[in-house]
């Protein structure tokens, strides 16, 4: 289970899938001197059905532990509330964005001279 948590945070960082995620996710920064970052918020999300998590609330058992945010190179979990508001802050234009973002991310890392 940690090891396979720990290769999705080894091949993010393979992809730079956080500098290039982030730009897109500057709409979704709030004014609260307690924030998480949008990005942190979605990498932790993506870590969580890795690590087990059914439901959003399954990410309370994860914020507990002192560790896991170090291996998973977060500075902090985020709560059940934190991710249902993040989610519910997308809106239609806002998915398509960052979709198109996670595509152009997903193709550059494609070697299509490779390809049968």
């Amino acid at each position: 289970m940690w090891a396979g948590a720990i290769l999705l945070r080894l091949y993010f960082e393979l992809i730079g899938l956080h500098a290039r995620l982030a730009p897109c996710l500057v709409p979704f920064t709030t004014t609260s001197n307690n924030q998480i970052p949008a990005i942190d918020v979605l990498l932790a999300w993506w870590s969580g059905p890795t690590l087990g998590a059914e439901r959003f609330e399954h990410m309370t058992r994860y914020r507990r532990d002192p560790l896991l945010p170090r291996l998973l190179g977060l500075p902090r979990f985020p709560s059940p509330d934190t991710l249902r508001r993040c989610f519910s802050s997308f809106t239609y234009r806002r998915t398509t964005e960052v979709s198109e973002a996670l595509m152009r991310v997903s193709l550059a890392c494609v070697n299509f001279s490779r390809a049968p």
